[in-house]
């Protein structure tokens, strides 16, 4: 196996286990059976994608249960199945509808859907949501994409493990009772990010002009949030203000939102950044 992994020296001590448990999976994965990992955020997703790349003889898709998910596990596939769905090494795009299936029959017992509800005189909001169920004492990489369905209820994607545990513990999310329950794995939920789509012009890709950008702060007022670790890029509070931002990036700026960048490819007629923004409402 390559072992060229330097690029891991930017990474901190939790990452580095992600990372180590990820090529353990693909490993145990070649001659055996589709192993599945807990829930990755995005930048922990790039590093096990380089890592995976870096052999150069794995087959591995992320998936969060529905397309548009952020948090996803990992998904390493054996041999038998890379020769039975035709399938070249590397990182395969979960968004084909053929390799979304083979991901989610591969997942069915790994990622469970739990529907949580409460009465239609209150509104709860995503952080509602996760400080209820981290305050049960599970670990986040339990946890997938919480989405909000409507003001009263929402889909939460967990591990399968945890999924009872969470059905009967959960009873209230802040002061509001909830009633959980755990959705057939047979069951075709709808689910999608609620988001307005807007434009920004950006003078580099920089982080801190892409948060100049995207929130109409200074760039020094941004630069000042990222250092403080009040910025963050792909839910990683030590990024750099000089820190590259691509498509499919999230950026979340405490007090100002939670933006994924669409698309930076798009220029001015002076050579500056157009970027299409996301924001999360």
């Amino acid at each position: 196996m390559n072992k060229n992994l330097s690029f891991l020296n930017f990474a901190d001590e939790d990452e580095k286990r992600v990372v180590s448990h990820a090529l353990e999976l693909a490993e145990r994965s070649r001659d055996s059976q589709t192993r599945v990992s807990s829930f990755l955020n995005i930048r922990e997703q790039k590093l096990v994608k380089t890592a995976l790349l870096s052999d150069g003889s794995f087959c591995f898709a992320f998936y969060g249960g529905f397309k548009d998910a952020e948090r996803r596990v990992l998904v390493c596939f054996p041999e038998y199945v890379m020769y039975s769905m035709l399938l070249e090494p590397g990182c395969i795009d979960s968004s084909d509808d053929t390799i979304y299936d083979l991901c989610k029959e591969s997942c069915e017992d790994s990622i469970a859907l739990l529907r949580i509800s409460c009465s239609d005189f209150v509104k709860l909001t995503h952080r509602d949501y996760m400080g209820a169920i981290l305050s049960l004492g599970i670990d986040r990489s339990t946890l997938g994409d919480i989405v909000p369905d409507t003001d009263h209820d929402a889909y939460v994607f967990v591990t399968a493990k945890m999924a009872q545990y969470i059905s009967d513990n959960l009873t209230s999310v802040g002061r509001t009772p909830v009633k959980v329950t755990v959705c057939d794995s047979k069951s075709t939920v709808r689910l999608k990010h609620n988001t307005v789509s807007s434009q920004a012009v950006a003078t580099s890709l920089r982080f801190d002009c892409v948060v100049s950008a995207i929130t109409g702060i200074s760039r020094d007022k941004s630069k000042t949030l990222i250092k403080q670790g009040l910025a963050e890029l792909n839910y990683y509070a030590k990024a750099s203000p000089d820190d590259t931002v691509g498509d499919g990036d999230i950026i979340s700026v405490r007090g100002y939102g939670k933006y994924k960048i669409a698309n930076t490819n798009d220029t001015t007629s002076k050579g500056k950044s157009r970027i299409t923004v996301l924001k999360y409402i």
